[in-house]
């Protein structure tokens, strides 16, 4: 059996996530935390994203996109995930 899941982050600002749901099956949702492109940052609807897809009821993962190139840098990285 397959299951649908979408990646959503900032550029997805009016997910509606009942109707991908109900019309599209959709069964869970990859939400970007952040990332460091240009710097690290939060993605500012994470917790928009977040709390709407746990509201219907859906499959919840997130992921921090990176570009590092060091292992110093990439456990920085995983520490401002973390928090």
């Amino acid at each position: 059996m397959r299951e649908l899941v979408i990646d959503v982050s900032r550029w997805d600002t009016n997910v509606d996530f009942n109707a991908w749901k109900n019309k599209r099956g959709l069964w869970g949702v990859i939400i970007k935390a952040g990332g460091n492109e240009g710097g690290r940052y939060k993605d500012p609807f994470f917790e928009t994203h977040y709390r709407n897809a746990k509201a219907a009821g859906l499959h919840i993962g997130a992921y921090y996109y990176t570009v590092t190139t060091s292992t110093s840098e990439a456990r920085k990285d995983a520490e401002h995930f973390g928090n």
